[in-house]
């Protein structure tokens, strides 16, 4: 039996050694895996959380508004969410409103705050999952409150600036009722992809694997914002472009469906060792070199078609003057094959 502690962030960081230190004083004989400091020099990444998730009762999400899109938050999460039961998959709201997560893929978990109602729902959550018997939770949590306030009035918040969730606040809420329930799904792909381009006023050719119009795209490519590497080229005429997120061989993904347009490229990303984390893309051609848009993941969906700006998390590619192949594009095409 284990507890599972997900964190990205100073704050998300932070709050997590108080809580797993708390937790400890109440359940001595149930470990606490706290992910990424977890973790020892030369350990396998992706080994060691298969591992500890296995062995895993419940998962706590140290969600803020600075890692609400954070991919390793949101990967941690649908990891937990396969091994166990949704109920027990916990966001823990640290500076940040339940109102503001209806855009991320962590809004289908039910959300717990950090004031003294919510943890004590949380320890008996905890209790519950792991079948100790809670007749005596609230001798145990009110005499190791008064010890976790202080720590958590010692915290650090930041000054909390408008984000791009408050300034869709009203427009989400507007829309609420109409889309409840909405999901995006295969044979809905289509009709939102071409909202997309109507704005441009631009006939798609309809052969996808047409090299002329895709070839744009081969080659290596780097965004300057994460960091990350992308490859474009042609497997029997289909084409492709995988992708490494901030670099790194743990958070491969690729684009796909991809189309074009004169002005416009545009489809969907998925990560590949995740069936949780995909959305959309879109990148306005500014020359040969140079491409820019944005991403959505794929319950924006409110925002992708009613938000005439489109405002999404930035995303530019930068062509790099290279022939060499990246060496992990055999990792990709394994794992393609197990698509």
């Amino acid at each position: 039996m284990k507890i599972f502690i997900s964190w990205s962030g100073k704050l998300s960081n932070e709050f997590s050694t108080i809580l797993g230190d708390w937790l400890n004083c109440i359940l001595p004989n149930i470990p606490t895996f706290i992910s990424s400091s977890s973790l020892s020099p030369g350990d396998r990444w992706s080994d060691k959380l298969a591992k500890e998730l296995e062995q895993c009762n419940a998962g706590i999400i140290c969600l803020t508004n600075e890692n609400l899109m954070s991919p390793w938050i949101n990967f941690e999460a649908g990891a937990l969410s396969k091994h166990i039961n949704n109920s027990m998959v916990i966001p823990l709201l640290i500076n940040i409103k339940d109102s503001e997560i209806s855009k991320s893929p962590l809004s289908q978990f039910q959300t717990l705050t950090i004031d003294k109602s919510g943890l004590k729902k949380l320890l008996i959550k905890l209790f519950d999952s792991l079948d100790l018997p809670n007749n005596k939770i609230d001798i145990i949590f009110d005499k190791w409150w008064d010890d976790l306030e202080v720590k958590l009035n010692s915290l650090n918040f930041p000054d909390k600036r408008k984000s791009d969730n408050e300034k869709y606040e009203n427009l989400l809420l507007n829309y609420n009722d109409v889309n409840e329930g909405l999901k995006i799904r295969v044979n809905q792909i289509e009709k939102i992809l071409s909202n997309l381009t109507e704005q441009n006023n631009e006939s798609i050719d309809s052969n996808l694997s047409d090299h002329h119009q895709l070839n744009i795209l081969s080659g290596l490519w780097e965004s300057p914002i994460t960091k990350s590497s992308y490859y474009g080229f042609f497997i029997d005429d289909k084409f492709h472009m995988p992708y490494l997120y901030e670099d790194n061989e743990n958070f491969l993904a690729h684009f796909y469906n991809i189309k074009i347009t004169k002005k416009r490229i545009y489809g969907e990303f998925k990560w590949l060792n995740s069936h949780y984390i995909d959305g959309y893309f879109f990148l306005d051609i500014i020359s040969n070199d140079i491409l820019k848009g944005g991403w959505v993941y794929s319950n924006d969906t409110i925002v992708l078609k009613n938000s005439p700006n489109r405002e999404k998390t930035e995303l530019i590619l930068n062509k790099v003057n290279t022939v060499e192949v990246p060496s992990w594009i055999t990792s990709y095409k394994k794992q393609l094959k197990q698509i």
